[in-house]
């Protein structure tokens, strides 16, 4: 329940900003009206289009890429013109590179505002309890999460710690050889209440797609929202792939080449090159509506005049 800032007494009001981060103090002054008195000096702020954390070889945490500067020296100068109480607000992108979270520096959260709509993750160790953090400092409605060869620890829950984090507000999900696996993700998701998921983006590989509990995927793609899509891409196939595709949802799907309804679907392509063959695979899964296996009517035999003589 939100609290009313204007009730608070003078005193108080002083005493909050003190205890306040630079980041918190621009939000609690931009949160109240130019003439209300109580909340100190106004706090300095520039907005950002876009913003890159990278992690050097000795463990310390750098800033990259800021908007449209790809030249370190400028980087700097940009920082320099302001003092460290300053705070700096990202509107578009946010992007960690090598990033190992059980280490963060407290600038991270403590001078930067987030109001970006897409995360994207690449080569990163992240912790939950970076990404808990992360999400409260969030103010405006996520929309796209992406991780690249990252991976979550604690990793025994990962996947339900991060669904039950981002479930509300993350639409778009893209998974890119990333830890805990794919089956982990589909339970996950399929348990959670009030997902706001419209599209989950996986690359995974041929060995990982025969790991997928079909009954779990069952679950995870009637749990989802009518405009739902699940889309697989395999990587590096080197083998037969079709038979571990059948496997995995003739039983439960029905799979078309075209696909233009609107309805949820999972859809699965991959580029191939094994015994002198390459091509590519394309293919749309869809539940269908009294599951398991379309057996094709076998007709009724005809009984022999005197049968019942």
């Amino acid at each position: 329940m939100p609290f009313p800032l204007q009730s608070l007494p003078y005193g108080f009001r002083q005493r909050l900003i003190e205890l306040s981060t630079p980041a918190e103090k621009c939000a609690l002054q931009r949160a109240v009206p130019p003439n209300f008195t109580g909340f100190g000096t106004t706090q300095r702020y520039t907005k950002l289009k876009h913003l890159t954390y990278c992690t050097n070889s000795n463990g310390i945490c750098r800033i990259i890429n800021v908007s449209r500067l790809h030249d370190n020296d400028q980087i700097q100068n940009l920082f320099a013109r302001f003092d460290k109480n300053c705070v700096f607000i990202i509107y578009r992108t946010v992007k960690f590179k090598n990033f190992k979270s059980r280490s963060t520096p407290a600038r991270i959260f403590d001078t930067f505002r987030y109001r970006s709509k897409k995360y994207k993750f690449k080569n990163c160790v992240l912790y939950a309890s970076f990404l808990k953090r992360l999400a409260t400092q969030m103010e405006k409605p996520l929309k796209e999460m992406s991780f690249d060869s990252c991976m979550i620890r604690p990793s025994t829950d990962a996947a339900t710690v991060f669904c039950n984090t981002f479930k509300s507000r993350l639409q778009y999900l893209k998974l890119i050889n990333f830890l805990p696996p794919i089956n982990n993700w589909l339970k996950a998701y399929s348990e959670v209440d009030g997902s706001a998921l419209r599209s989950f983006d996986v690359t995974i590989g041929v060995t990982e797609l025969t790991t997928i509990d079909k009954d779990t995927l069952v679950k995870f793609m009637e749990a989802q929202g009518k405009n739902f899509s699940l889309l697989i891409t395999l990587e590096n196939v080197t083998m037969p792939a079709e038979e571990s595709l059948k496997l995995l949802f003739d039983e439960h799907f029905k799979s078309y080449l075209e696909f233009n309804a609107f309805r949820k679907y999972v859809y699965v392509n991959f580029n191939y090159s094994y015994d002198e063959c390459f091509g590519s695979f394309k293919r749309f899964y869809v539940l269908r509506e009294k599951r398991g296996k379309e057996v094709e009517r076998v007709e009724t035999p005809e009984i022999p005049v005197g049968f019942f003589d």
